[in-house]
């Protein structure tokens, strides 16, 4: 198992020539005293560039890195390289590939995502969408976590999920969102191209991205035993029965 380390840009000149050349970054954080010029075009890089820009305070920045001559500005990079959901499904359809997707929407454990990639990767998922905003960064932990399976999988970051969810609709996919409360996924379709979406591990699947979903299905089990599911292990038993639709 490759010994992976994060691996970060640190001062203006690094971090500006990566922005440049579209190097790909995990996420940019920047001090929150620093205006101007330099902070403007920052921002704009970032955003033409869908890399999360994150607004912090010196002493996050000192703690990212452990020095503090990082001039205001720190970037990680990353271990994958991001794509669009709009690109990536007719790459799939091309291929004569059924689309898989498995979609995250606000999962904060880096733990979790890298279990998450691993039983996407076991059961044929080709890719994963994430947020830009309110995820877990891909760092060390979570490729760790994935055991090798986070750098096998299309990743797609996506500024809404819901557009994303819009997109693959129209494109042709089912996209379920896995709910504590809703129709058992023993009386639904999961047959063809498809789309699972799992939530965060406090509040779930959010409200905007359920309403936009084919239908919201249910693992069956014994609820009054346990409140819920770890979201990794909840993950694994869908796509396993999304596999086994496929067999």
């Amino acid at each position: 198992m490759q010994n992976y380390k994060d691996e970060f840009l640190i001062g203006r000149k690094p971090v500006s020539e990566a922005l440049a050349k579209a190097q790909d970054i995990e996420k940019v954080w920047i001090e929150q005293s620093i205006r101007g010029d330099y902070e403007k075009e920052v921002r704009k890089t970032c955003r033409s560039l869908g890399i999360p820009l994150i607004t912090a305070p010196e002493s996050k920045l000192n703690n990212l890195v452990r020095k503090s001559n990082h001039q205001g500005i720190v970037a990680q990079l990353s271990f994958v390289k991001y794509h669009k959901i709009a690109d990536i499904i007719p790459f799939i359809f091309e291929k004569g590939e059924i689309p898989r997707i498995i979609l995250l929407d606000g999962i904060e454990d880096v733990r979790n995502i890298g279990a998450i990639a691993r039983s996407a990767h076991w059961f044929g998922f080709q890719a994963m969408v994430v947020p830009m905003k309110e995820s877990a960064r891909l760092n060390a932990f979570a490729m760790k976590a994935s055991m090798g399976a986070l750098p096998q999988m299309i990743v797609c970051r996506e500024k809404s999920m819901v557009s994303a969810v819009e997109t693959m609709q129209s494109s042709g996919l089912k996209v379920f969102a896995g709910m504590m409360q809703g129709k058992s996924f023993t009386e639904v379709d999961l047959s063809g191209p498809i789309g699972i979406v799992v939530g965060s591990e406090e509040s779930g699947v959010s409200k905007a991205v359920e309403r936009n979903c084919s239908e919201s299905i249910a693992i069956p089990g014994l609820p009054e035993n346990m409140e819920s599911l770890n979201v990794s292990v909840a993950a694994g038993i869908l796509m396993n029965e999304v596999f086994k639709s496929g067999l």
